[in-house]
């Protein structure tokens, strides 16, 4: 008796490899893409939800393929967070949903402040981490170290910087 049950459970199993290992590698080397796809597809989900909600085209998956001009198949691939999109495949569908779908950070770029008379330097705002700030300063006091004509020239350029603290542990330097 118990070898007819083995010999049912082999009739189930597949002879076949699933290729499980291949799609686990293939995932962690697409991870970053993935997750971004991922995240599109939720909040294109949401926007469809709401829109059923409150009666606004387009209220599903069949009408956004329509508004897409695409099919609904892609439109399904898409909303599994599995497709590569690209960017102006993402402004159609966040034109269409009316949802922001990817924010692109903008540069910050002032020019003109002159230090003092014999050196005069473009100032530029730039974001970078808190933990590249102290290597910046550490770099630029081991130089001024070497450079002891240039001390003056420092304090006035500290003075001149303002650090601005934000939330995700970046400074703004300006």
């Amino acid at each position: 008796m118990a070898n007819n049950k083995l010999d049912k459970f082999k009739k189930l199993v597949s002879q076949e490899k699933s290729g499980w290992l291949d799609k686990a590698k293939w995932r962690k080397e697409n991870e970053e893409w993935l997750d971004i796809s991922f995240k599109i597809a939720v909040k294109v989900m949401s926007a469809l939800k709401r829109n059923k909600e409150i009666g606004t085209f387009p209220k599903n998956q069949k009408e956004l393929a329509e508004a897409l001009e695409c099919t609904p198949q892609y439109v399904s691939k898409l909303l599994k967070g599995q497709e590569r999109l690209g960017i102006d495949t993402i402004t159609k569908v966040a034109k269409i949903i009316g949802v922001k779908l990817l924010e692109v950070p903008e540069e910050e770029m002032k020019e003109g402040i002159a230090i003092n008379e014999e050196l005069s330097l473009n100032q530029f705002t730039q974001t970078i981490k808190s933990e590249e700030c102290v290597m910046v300063t550490y770099e630029f006091n081991k130089q001024m170290n070497k450079r002891n004509n240039l001390e003056s020239i420092y304090s006035e350029l500290i003075q001149a910087s303002t650090y601005v603290r934000r939330s995700d542990s970046h400074l703004k330097v300006a």
